[in-house]
């Protein structure tokens, strides 16, 4: 087949034992009525998908596959094209594979029927499986690479929320080159979908309202599949992951949206949220760049903007950008933004008020702006973090030192400032445990900056070590708030 080759060079490396735990892929054709030979890479392209997202080796039962390829001429296993369950999972026992995957396919004209089923290496039944129909005619042609990348990209980013949540690499997208803007090549022309996108986004919401929220990340998946050129479908997947705070997910979906559609502004724009949402500045920043560079609206990255300014510790930058903000288009997640950036500047009276008269129409409104305040967060408290640390550094060297402790009085601030607004703010009953474990981390913060501030005047070495243990206690508790709030 024309890329498995190439794929699973770039994929695995050359050796026959691998040092990641390996999983067994099968890829196998159903023909009916004496069908035609199927060229088909979703083997390895889902092999492609789990080697960049997951810590796990991938071997595809296939001669191209250098890892099986060297099984087969040390006499490990089989050089069987189609082998039998049995001889299947007694290979995948025998090389102590952790998983073995099976695609089987059905090809049909212009559609191709897949099922991928997850097995233990004893076999059995399957402890995952997906069936998809998926139309392999894409703006009028067949597209059969596209559909089956669209496919394994589907498949693996369901398992990064189910039986491999727990394995996954954490990769950095990379990040085109400010100024080097690409030349901007037009969209694909988007398939017009059989069901129209209001009933999309209405079956997918009336998931979501009974409860059921896995079903209605599952029933979007489907229709980016079925539709895979149509940007407003995919749109609606993205909104979906964004608002349920699955960031890592939407992350991922904006970057392979821009992939397939480089002109979208639109995307760019999700794309430089979701990286500040994980706390990737520097990266949203190019991001904006470069959707500025292709013509986006100035008027429009007033939010974004003030995130990325938050996010580097330019409070006056910021505090700008949300009140410009607030004055052309208020909404209560700007104003909520800017509670918080009044906080980290220490004025606690006015982050209350902003938080105090915060207008939202219903709870699921609030838990976006609840998600978007909690994320914000993110990397001004590493910046003020590794502050206090180098004050604690610096004071033992040489304590009183005036920029040491000016530094030590902004931390002050911020914390305590933070802490009392974190007092007042509502929260949505799902995030109710691990926001009680961030008001007492926050609680801890206060009380260990105003030990820092001592000690970086007086140099007394009893409260350094007062400080440095509370500064510990306080950044544990707000690491466990935090790993809460994510399985929340």
């Amino acid at each position: 087949m024309k890329n498995v080759a190439l794929f699973a060079l770039l994929v695995h490396s050359a050796v026959a034992y691998c040092a990641e735990p390996s999983v067994l892929i099968f890829q196998k054709t159903i023909r009916e009525n004496n069908e035609s030979r199927l060229e088909s890479d979703i083997a390895a392209y889902f092999s492609e998908e789990l080697s960049t997202n997951f810590k796990f080796q991938p071997i595809v039962w296939a001669m191209s596959d250098p890892v099986f390829r060297d099984y087969v001429y040390d006499g490990v296993i089989p050089a069987e094209p189609n082998p039998t369950d049995a001889q299947l999972f007694g290979t995948a026992q025998k090389i102590k594979a952790h998983y073995v995957v099976v695609i089987s396919i059905m090809p049909k004209a212009d559609l191709t029927g897949s099922t991928i089923q997850l097995f233990k290496p004893s076999g059995g039944k399957p402890i995952w499986q997906r069936n998809v129909n998926a139309s392999v005619v894409v703006a009028g042609n067949t597209d059969r690479e596209q559909v089956e990348r669209s496919l394994a990209r589907s498949w693996a980013i369901e398992l990064k929320t189910g039986p491999f949540k727990n394995d996954m690499r954490g990769i950095t997208t990379p990040i085109e080159p400010i100024g080097q803007g690409s030349t901007i090549t037009p969209d694909p022309t988007p398939v017009p979908p059989v069901t129209d996108r209001t009933v999309i986004r209405a079956q997918a919401e009336s998931y979501l309202k009974s409860g059921d929220s896995q079903q209605a990340i599952k029933y979007l998946y489907q229709q980016v599949d079925i539709y895979p050129t149509d940007p407003e479908v995919r749109a609606i997947l993205v909104d979906m992951l964004i608002n349920l705070g699955l960031t890592s997910e939407a992350e991922a979906e904006c970057a392979q949206a821009i992939s397939l559609f480089p002109a979208s502004l639109s995307f760019r724009y999700l794309y430089a949220s979701v990286l500040l949402d994980l706390g990737r500045a520097e990266d949203a920043a190019n991001e904006i760049n470069e959707y500025l560079a292709r013509g986006g609206d100035p008027s429009a990255v007033s939010e974004i903007k003030g995130r990325s300014a938050l996010a580097r510790g330019d409070y006056a930058g910021a505090r700008e950008a949300f009140l410009g903000q607030m004055a052309k288009q208020p909404t209560s997640t700007i104003q909520a933004l800017l509670a918080l950036t009044v906080a980290f500047e220490g004025d606690t009276s006015e982050a209350r008020r902003l938080i105090d008269t915060l207008q939202v129409k219903d709870d699921a409104e609030f838990s976006t702006v609840y998600r978007r305040f909690i994320a914000a967060q993110t990397s001004p408290m590493k910046r003020i973090a590794d502050d206090l640390r180098e004050v604690l550094r610096l004071s033992r060297l040489q304590p009183g030192v005036s920029a040491t402790v000016q530094t030590a009085q902004r931390a002050y601030k911020s914390a305590s400032a933070l802490s009392g607004v974190l007092d007042v703010l509502r929260v949505p009953a799902a995030y109710k445990e691990s926001h009680a474990k961030r008001v007492l981390a926050h609680k801890l913060l206060a009380q260990a900056t105003a030990q820092i501030l001592q000690f970086a005047r007086t140099g007394d070495p009893e409260v350094g070590d007062e400080a440095t243990i509370s500064l510990t206690e306080a950044l544990t508790t707000l690491k466990e708030a935090n790993e809460m709030y994510g399985s929340e």
